[in-house]
């Protein structure tokens, strides 16, 4: 389940892969979508957003990296 702020496609966005999911929505949403070629023009042209975009969702990877982690870790200590 994702909330206000999240985001998904990440995988696909930084490696150019297929997508490997589908989302649903279960209410209205708003939705932004940003391809990567829009953000390495935003990128060249303000190299400090950029950066500062790619940092987040570096961390916010590694925060779920280490949850589902987390939680195949305790599933293996059933």
């Amino acid at each position: 389940s994702f909330g206000p702020g999240d985001f998904f496609g990440e995988l696909s966005f930084l490696d150019a892969g297929t997508r490997s999911a589908e989302a649903i929505a279960e209410s209205n949403v708003q939705l932004y979508v940003i391809s990567r070629e829009a953000f390495d023009s935003i990128c060249k042209a303000r190299p400090e957003t950029g950066a500062k975009l790619m940092t987040q969702l570096a961390r916010i990877l590694a925060y779920r990296l280490r949850r589902a982690d987390a939680e195949l870790e305790a599933l293996h200590a059933l």
